[in-house]
């Protein structure tokens, strides 16, 4: 990240669940059945966060898609947080308004660049559209 020009700030937290809310626990690991994946987050420039990334919490909860296929919750979380331009390594399909790499995305494709509408927020964090977020108990 840092060889690339940006300065790592924190991790996004992507729990795969299942229907019924609980742990995806089909996926693979050589110690535990790695249920979640850790975005890192980095930005280039002196960017202050917007307000709405400010109060959002860096976890999301939602249903496995296509094979390593990031969740749109997690675009929509990035796109509340932080001014475009929006960088993506290791894509696996096109998001309007981003520029992205990565060696499985459908080449030839047709995605507009125009800019995008995040999906909204609710008490700090997006609200999904395929499952309800997890409510994990404080102790």
């Amino acid at each position: 990240m840092k060889a690339w020009g940006f300065e790592y700030k924190t991790n996004i937290v992507w729990l795969k669940a299942r229907k019924d809310g609980g742990p995806d626990g089909r996926g693979v690991g050589f110690y535990y059945r790695n249920v979640t994946d850790l975005v890192l987050f980095g930005t280039r420039g002196h960017l202050r966060t917007a307000q709405a990334g400010r109060r959002m919490v860096n976890f999301i909860a939602t249903m496995k898609g296509r094979h390593s296929k990031k969740p749109d919750e997690l675009y929509d979380m990035i796109e509340h947080c932080s001014p475009a331009p929006f960088l993506e390594l290791f894509a696996r399909a096109h998001r309007r308004g981003w520029t992205q790499w990565g060696d499985e995305i459908p080449p030839n494709s047709s995605v507009s660049k125009e800019k995008v509408s995040p999906r909204p927020m609710e008490d700090g964090m997006i609200r999904p559209y395929r499952m309800p977020q997890l409510l994990l108990p404080l102790r």
